[in-house]
This record gives structure tokens, C-alpha cells and sequence, in this order.
């Protein structure tokens, strides 16, 4: 089960991100603030796993995003178990602040990490290292999460890569409704099938670890204004 973690991390990470084949148009525009939740339920091979929760509200000028990750496999008994807690502080759609805790079935890590005049100061488990400013996390609740960079792994600290492709649009059912959803293929460190909505919300995930589909199943998004500001 550590090695399906060590997937699920793509999706606790920041990341740097080489982007490969998109032929879709990305706007300069910020990260709006907004207040709400997103929720969902992880199954692993169609079975319940756990939930992953955001929520985002809104202080002054700076919007906040709590995440909270908890995970576990059962056979009567617990087989694994994994909790990650995050907290993003952005300002001005820049992130300014990013504090982490994860237990993985034990080991025990963090990251704290926050923009100084040399560029993102990093905290971590691991020590301390610089990284450029103009970070963009893979916490993956908004589609411009893939297209920005540099950015590293909030669970260990370290830097990583991925690549991008467009896959052809879906529409997925969600609370009995067809959503119109763009979808993305990543792979490299980080390998998974991302999908989003028109105005960039993050709507499914699927990955496969040990024989078996991990997926994110939408329970819950009513997120009160709209995520990105101008045109895509």
C-alpha cells in the first residue's frame, strides 16, 4: 500500500511541471478569492477508501485553502492507514504560504515553507532549501495548477517533474447532471487522469497503484464565486 501512496503524493504535491502538447489557451489571470468546499470520496478498486476535503475561505486580501486527506485499508483489521493536513495562503493568486503534516501508515513528515526576498523558503523534514517564488502547487483544485510552475512536493519537500497531454473532452455525470470536462494526462513522476470543469473546478482524478483503480469521486463542490478570473 506505500507504493500506492507514493502516487496519491502527485496529488498532495507541488510540482514542476513541464507541460507537453497542450494546444489549449491559458489566461494570465489570478486565483480569485471565494469561500465553500470541495469534497470527495476516494475508492480503491470501487470500494471506499477514504475522503479528501478543501476548503477555502477568504481573510483580507488572502485566500485561504485547508486540506485535509484521510485514508485507510481495511482487511478486518487496518492494513494501512495515511492522514495528510495542509493549509495554502495565497495572496494576490501567488502562493505565500504552504504548511503540511503527513503520517504515512507512520512515518512522519512536514513541510513549511513561505516567500522571503530570495524566493520560497522551504522547511521540511528533509532541511531547508530556497525555491523560486512563483510556486503553483499540485493540489490540483484549479485546471491552472497544471499549466504553472516551478513548484515541489508538499509532503516531502523535494522538487519533481511531470509532463501534460490533452486527452478528448468527456462529459461526466455528476449529481445526475452532464458536465461538459477537459481532460489531462500526466505522467513522468506523477502519474494520473485529471478532469475539470468549464470554469476550471477540479472535478474527478483516477490513478492505478498495485492492480487496483484509485478514484476521486465528486461528493461535494459549492464553491461561491468562480475559481480564475478572466478568460481562459
Amino acid at each position: 500500500m506505500r507504493a500506492t501512496l507514493s502516487v496519491l503524493r502527485g496529488v498532495l504535491a507541488l510540482a514542476v511541471m513541464s507541460v507537453a502538447g497542450l494546444d489549449r489557451a491559458v489566461s494570465a489571470a489570478i486565483l480569485s478569492p471565494m469561500t465553500g468546499t470541495i469534497v470527495f470520496d476516494v475508492m480503491r478498486g470501487g470500494r471506499p477508501m477514504g475522503v479528501h476535503r478543501l476548503d477555502f475561505h477568504r481573510e483580507g486580501d488572502r485566500l485561504i485553502v485547508d486540506i485535509a486527506i484521510d485514508l485507510e485499508v481495511r482487511l478486518i483489521v487496518p492494513l494501512y492507514r495515511y492522514t495528510h493536513r495542509s493549509r495554502e495562503i495565497w495572496i494576490n493568486g501567488r502562493l505565500a504560504r504552504i504548511d503540511t503534516t503527513t503520517d504515512d501508515d507512520g512515518r512522519k513528515f512536514r513541510v513549511a515553507g513561505g516567500v522571503e526576498a530570495a524566493g520560497f523558503a522551504v522547511d521540511s523534514t528533509a532541511g531547508r532549501s530556497m525555491a523560486p517564488a512563483d510556486l503553483m502547487p499540485t493540489s490540483y483544485w484549479h485546471e491552472r495548477m497544471l499549466r504553472s510552475g516551478p513548484l515541489f512536493d508538499t509532503q516531502e519537500g523535494r522538487l519533481i517533474a511531470a509532463s501534460i497531454a490533452d486527452l478528448p473532452d468527456e462529459v461526466l455525470t455528476l449529481d445526475g447532471q452532464p458536465v461538459p470536462a477537459r481532460v489531462y494526462d500526466v505522467s513522468g513522476d506523477l502519474n494520473m487522469r485529471l478532469w475539470y470543469g468549464a470554469d476550471g473546478r477540479w472535478l474527478k482524478l483516477r490513478f492505478a497503484a498495485r492492480g487496483s483503480d484509485i478514484d476521486y469521486v465528486l461528493r461535494r463542490s459549492d464553491l461561491s464565486t468562480a475559481l480564475l478570473s478572466g478568460e481562459r
